[in-house]
């Protein structure tokens, strides 16, 4: 899947309905009119965000979680490693399987060597796709 951005900032009217969460997270580095691969989804339902949220590398490399709001959708293809899953919370992801290991997230963040191995295998499958 890939998305084309067309806004910097969630609106605010977006963020009354994204829920109160979703302005601390208002700030991403993303550029308007670039293409961006999706490397996973999340539908959040739970009371403290609302609506469709893609993981995406960030202008600055990092994998960030944005609201699918601020995208146009370019390519609609699933990736085929993708894995749909769900949550108590009501949360529903498509991710790649890795990412659902308990604090893969974190350690990517936290430069864990093994983690970013694995995220960098999981990029390539993922980038070569689209």
């Amino acid at each position: 899947m890939k998305v084309r951005c067309n806004a910097l900032k969630v609106s605010i009217d977006q963020l009354y309905v994204l829920g109160k969460n979703a302005e601390a997270k208002n700030h991403f580095a993303i550029s308007i009119g670039k293409d961006y691969v999706v490397f996973g989804l999340t539908f959040s339902y739970n009371n403290m965000e609302i609506g469709c949220f893609v993981q995406i590398l960030s202008d600055n490399e990092h994998l960030v979680h944005v609201p699918v709001i601020l995208f146009d959708i370019v390519d609609s293809r699933l990736s085929s490693y993708w894995e749909i899953k769900t949550f108590p919370d009501g949360d529903i992801t498509l991710w790649p399987s890795s990412f659902y290991r308990e604090y893969y997230h974190d350690d990517l963040t936290e430069d864990v060597k093994d983690v970013i191995e694995d995220f960098n295998i999981v990029k390539q499958k993922i980038l070569n796709e689209f």
